[in-house]
């Protein structure tokens, strides 16, 4: 993170927690039920061990209380195809990978795992919204090496925001289902900073609890 200074992000993606169509499952409240009953048997699948497909699935266990089986695949979209074909009972996928599968009646979002509603799923509340504190956003931004001229990063600023405010730019984004949300350098420091604090701090408690 010191190599780089941070120019800006231009979309924050949250994850959505989905299961196959056919799930049982008409709400989180249900999911969560069922859950609690079986500690420890319902499984999500991610891309890899401790990527951005599997860091949602250890946030939100530990927001929950509850106990899930993780599979790592071979990647993003094997993970999903794993809830679609039923090998595992959940996974928590970008909005425009699950948006298709989910109009397509192949996949349902039971919970968006952000602060707020996404405008391409209105209908799909937050985990917040029902009593989960948690949150995960994969970021799209632009870092310049650290040595770069003072002048030269103003430009490249002032250039990433008024690219955010172009309509074309925008529907390139928010069509496929994921919102331009504009942080500049500063904000994107910051959450850069409190992202990468709450990362190892997930780690270190696995470590310990790897180690009982």
């Amino acid at each position: 993170r010191n190599d780089f200074v941070p120019i800006g992000a231009f979309t924050m993606s949250p994850m959505l927690l989905v299961v196959n169509a056919e799930a049982p499952y008409k709400n989180l409240a249900d999911f969560l039920a069922d859950a609690k009953a079986r500690p420890g048997q319902l499984a999500y699948s991610s891309g890899g061990l401790y990527g951005m497909s599997h860091l949602p699935g250890i946030i939100f266990e530990k927001a929950s209380g509850m106990k899930f089986r993780h599979v790592p695949s071979g990647g993003g979209g094997p993970a999903l195809t794993a809830v679609v074909s039923k090998h595992v009972d959940f996974n928590f996928p970008s909005p425009p990978t699950a948006l298709p599968l989910i109009r397509g009646n192949k996949i349902k979002a039971l919970a968006v795992i952000s602060a707020r509603r996404l405008k391409s799923a209105p209908d799909v509340p937050t985990a917040k919204e029902l009593g989960i504190n948690a949150e995960y956003y994969a970021w799209v931004g632009l870092l310049a090496p650290v040595k770069t001229p003072k002048p030269v990063v103003d430009k490249l600023r002032d250039a990433l925001k008024k690219v955010t405010d172009n309509k074309t730019f925008v529907e390139m984004i928010e069509g496929p289902g994921d919102e331009v949300q504009y942080l500049g350098g500063d904000g994107l420091a910051k959450h850069m900073v409190s992202e990468s604090a709450m990362v190892a701090n997930l780690y270190r408690e696995l470590i310990k609890e790897g180690a009982k």
